[in-house]
């Protein structure tokens, strides 16, 4: 009994008949064997373009790891409130990276805001 790939439904090996469940799990690890293989070999290959070619640049690729910063570690290092970090976040103020439901900060990032925030307090005038 061979598994047919037009099925409307899996079945599990153990629907098939005692003695078609060796040849079934024989063609299930074939195919695994097989996939696991054509996997392993566009791994390569896509290894092998990016030393060839080098990873991708331009002026929105950042070229290397970058140290991403959570809200909260900002908020300590700046003795700044976690939520007013937020706020700069949400305002687009601070620039952030969302991974999954939090945020990250670029280290680039936080030193951009802070020199602009230096050269605005420079700029104000005591009267």
């Amino acid at each position: 009994m061979a598994i047919s790939s037009t099925c409307s439904q899996p079945r599990s090996v153990a629907a098939y008949p005692l003695p078609a469940r060796s040849r079934v799990a024989a063609e299930l690890a074939e195919r695994l064997a097989r996939i696991t293989t054509e996997h392993h070999a566009i791994a390569q290959l896509l290894a092998e373009l990016v030393l060839t070619v080098g990873p991708p640049q331009g002026p929105d690729v950042p070229v290397g790891p970058e140290r991403m910063w959570m809200p909260r570690q900002v908020s300590d290092a700046w003795g700044v409130s976690y939520d007013t970090i937020l706020d700069w976040i949400r305002a687009g103020e601070l620039r952030a990276v969302r991974v999954g439901q939090q945020y990250r900060v670029p280290a680039s990032e936080c030193e951009r805001f802070m020199q602009a925030q230096i050269r605005a307090a420079s700029s104000l005038s005591i009267a």
